[in-house]
């Protein structure tokens, strides 16, 4: 449902995989994905696995700018630097 009202158009919207750690760059926006603490989402309780990707905090950094924002949920004790 989300995507469909994303993607109005044929080539609307792109989707792209983040790895953990490492940076991406969407368009002059550095993003890094990282592992966050806290219990599993709901919908992946009573899976019997658990990833590092399972709860995710976003790095993202300005390329022109330089400027920066973490987005995390739970906030975590510590972000790295």
């Amino acid at each position: 449902m989300l995507y469909r009202t994303l993607q109005r158009f044929p080539g609307q919207v792109t989707w792209r995989t983040l790895e953990l750690g490492q940076e991406g760059d969407l368009g002059g926006l550095a993003v890094e994905p990282i592992p966050a603490p806290g219990k599993p989402p709901i919908h992946l309780e009573g899976s019997g696995s658990s990833d590092a990707g399972d709860n995710i905090g976003l790095l993202i950094r300005d390329g022109r700018t330089g400027k920066r924002l973490a987005t995390v949920r739970p906030p975590p004790r510590s972000l790295p630097p």
